[in-house]
């Protein structure tokens, strides 16, 4: 039995209107290689001999809730990788929320043909309010369009600190001798 090239049979079946999950799904069914898609969307199929091709991937953490107090900080991890012959710009885009100023672009990078690149943003707690809200970040890049690549989908609750203890004195105490009158100074407290 002779298949055509993966990439042009699929971008066949996609033009006359099966989704990119049943050209998937039939591939799979026919043996034939084809790139996980879970946390990536579909693959952007490419035309001519080869495998399907995505031309840009991501990856983007946390995900799920997060606790901080305010004054703690934490992480969100993007990556971005292009497959393409081509420079590609990447775009992560922050939907509203009550902890970030930042509504619309949180982060644009352009990544080189061939070329992966980690992005750590490193989040500071210190200035937010204290409450809870969902933050989602998502990823785009200019070889896929509106083709979201990646998402961040996390729960923030940001905490009061906690009160710092008083310290006590370090002034030591005298010590009463046995019998020692009421009246006596080693029996006033020094620390309350």
């Amino acid at each position: 039995m002779f298949l055509p090239p993966v990439s042009a049979a699929a971008c066949s079946l996609i033009r006359r209107g099966l989704s990119a999950i049943a050209v998937g799904g039939l591939l799979i069914a026919l043996g034939v290689p084809v790139p996980a898609t879970a946390d990536h969307g579909p693959p952007h199929l490419t035309g001519g001999a080869g495998p399907a091709v995505w031309p840009a991937s991501a990856s983007c953490s946390p995900n799920g809730p997060l606790t901080r107090a305010r004054g703690q900080t934490f992480d969100i991890r993007i990556s971005f990788e292009n497959r393409a012959t081509t420079a590609t710009q990447f775009t992560a885009t922050m939907r509203p929320n009550r902890f970030f100023s930042t509504n619309g672009t949180f982060l644009t990078r352009s990544v080189p043909a061939g070329i992966g690149v980690v992005s750590n943003s490193l989040i500071s707690t210190a200035s937010m309010p204290t409450g809870t809200d969902r933050v989602v970040i998502e990823v785009t890049s200019s070889a896929t369009g509106a083709q979201v690549l990646a998402r961040c989908d996390f729960t923030l609750t940001v905490n009061a600190p906690r009160a710092t203890p008083t310290p006590r004195s370090t002034e030591p105490r005298p010590l009463c001798p046995p019998g020692a009158p009421v009246d006596d100074p080693c029996r006033r407290r020094v620390n309350p």
